[in-house]
């Protein structure tokens, strides 16, 4: 079985946070990032019955038949909530595909997924190897979009509050950035390490990384929030301290980098379950899995009501499916 460390589990479920922040759509606040710490508290509960299950000998991998399943179409669904945001943000950083229409959006896609096909075909590890070195070149190319904008920021935004009801509001948006928490929980238990450093790890990182494009995107947009379809974008465009910068190429780069490594991180575990549950086809597990991907993301994109609905609901169905684990394994002791 390939394994991947606690750092690169957590790197790969930070890519996949990433690229979900970058996709945020409407006006953010400071109650944002409130709303955002406390849907991960949430994610973070959810998950101690996963490290229940690991420290009792077992996660997701190795829970059975129907268990393995419903972790794959969890990890699929995401995946294609993922397309959905990737189709969503596209034209807003310049991805030239709206002049061929549908055609274009799908040209898109499949160049993403050809490209998370190419990274997990190599197994858990190469998925964890590009992860690690993808998270420290988006953190890097984070931190310096963060230092420009702080030249073109204003300390008064983060006063702003722009809807009576955000916190709630934003309670259930921070609750569905769960891509991540669903990478750690389908491989945690294949690290090797012990589950709460994997899932500790994760946590503080995602906190940290919340917190900050959140505040960041406030501080430089917080002027214009109103206008911001997708706010962490503009706020990536107008920071331009110098008139030769082009600081959104930058971005550009980052966001482009966290798709593929994000489709990758929930393609990966997804593909080799699927190989667990269908040895006959475990040869075109990965294909296989990046077309449903892809399926999903078309209905998410048509749907956007049921793609929320998705991503709200997972921290629950992970909390039930390994619950019901753990709940089995003490009824069996």
């Amino acid at each position: 079985m390939n394994r991947l460390s606690g750092r690169q589990l957590a790197a790969a479920a930070l890519v996949t946070d990433a690229f979900t922040l970058f996709c945020l759509r409407g006006g953010l606040s400071a109650v944002s990032a409130a709303g955002f710490l406390a849907g991960a508290l949430v994610q973070l509960l959810a998950l101690l019955p996963v490290i229940g299950c690991i420290s009792a000998g077992g996660g997701l991998f190795s829970s059975g038949r129907i268990v393995s399943g419903a972790a794959v179409l969890l990890l699929i669904g995401w995946g294609g909530a993922l397309f959905a945001m990737l189709w969503r943000t596209s034209g807003v950083v310049f991805i030239p595909w709206e002049s061929h229409g549908p055609f274009g959006e799908l040209l898109v896609g499949a160049a993403l997924a050809g490209a998370a096909l190419y990274v997990t075909s190599g197994g858990l590890r190469t998925l964890g190897r590009c992860a690690a070195v993808a998270a420290v070149i988006g953190g890097l190319c984070l931190l310096g979009l963060m230092l420009s904008a702080a030249v073109s920021s204003e300390v008064e935004n983060l006063a702003i509050d722009r809807t009576a009801d955000s916190f709630p509001r934003e309670f259930l948006r921070g609750l569905s950035l769960s891509g991540g928490s669903l990478v750690i929980s389908s491989m945690a238990e294949l690290t090797g390490e012990s589950p709460k450093r994997s899932v500790g790890r994760y946590f503080a990182g995602k906190a940290i990384l919340g917190t900050s494009v959140i505040l960041t995107s406030v501080l430089v947009a917080g002027g214009v929030m109103e206008l911001a379809g997708f706010p962490v974008v503009m706020a990536a465009q107008l920071s331009q301290p110098f008139s030769s910068q082009r600081i959104d190429s930058l971005f550009l780069i980052v966001f482009s980098v966290c798709g593929v490594f994000g489709a990758a991180a929930l393609a990966a575990p997804a593909a080799e379950l699927t190989g667990r549950l269908f040895p006959k086809l475990r040869r075109f597990r990965s294909v296989i899995v990046l077309a449903l991907m892809l399926a999903a993301g078309l209905f998410f994109a048509w749907s956007e009501t049921a793609g929320r609905v998705f991503t709200i609901g997972t921290p629950a169905a992970v909390f039930l499916l390994s619950a019901g684990v753990w709940l089995k394994r003490r009824a069996g002791a």
